[in-house]
């Protein structure tokens, strides 16, 4: 089974030379085969329906990850597409960190979380003069009060994670939004 995994610039809808990584949920990497004009193939052996990660980043624009399912090998030869769009950095983007867990009420980074921080951290080092706000959010369920001081905890966790990976802490700020803003 053949997967191909378009990149293209989210404004111009043109190609991008991007890096990018495919892992399976067991954390395998599955190699790629770069094929031009942004385009990577990954072979997929499997015989079952497998659910991956797939990320894409560049140096100027903000990384992008999507979970994905593919269909395992078949006898006949089969193909997939997908297109990442990715955008530039710039003054008010906006991207969810959709891969950062933390316990019910708890403000405490889970190590399946380190992935996503890593590509953020990456963004932040290839691009040093980008600043970041960290948005802590928390579901509806409990007071406003207490859930705006998790929300706040949690971004804290995030900025103090990158300023012990060498952020500069002026470059994050971290702020609580509570149940305000729903993904």
């Amino acid at each position: 089974h053949k997967f191909l995994l378009r990149v293209i610039d989210a404004e111009t809808n043109q190609p991008l030379d991007a890096k990018v990584r495919m892992r399976g949920t067991d954390n395998s990497t599955i190699g790629s085969l770069n094929r031009g004009d942004g385009v990577s193939e990954f072979v997929i052996m499997s015989s079952t329906v497998k659910r991956y990660m797939v990320y894409a980043e560049l140096e100027g624009y903000i990384f992008e990850n999507m979970e994905i399912s593919l269909g395992g090998a078949t006898a006949a030869p089969t193909k997939e597409e997908k297109s990442i769009k990715l955008r530039k950095i710039k003054t008010g983007e906006t991207s969810v960190l959709r891969h950062v867990f933390f316990d019910t009420g708890k403000a405490t980074l889970k190590p399946e979380s380190f992935d996503e921080l890593d590509k953020l951290l990456l963004m932040m080092q290839q691009n040093t003069k980008v600043r970041v706000e960290i948005g802590g959010h928390t579901d509806n369920v409990g007071s406003h009060d207490i859930n705006l001081q998790l929300s706040q905890k949690r971004a804290v966790a995030v900025k103090s994670y990158m300023t012990s990976k060498g952020i500069e802490g002026k470059r994050v700020t971290a702020v609580g939004y509570a149940e305000t803003k729903p993904l």
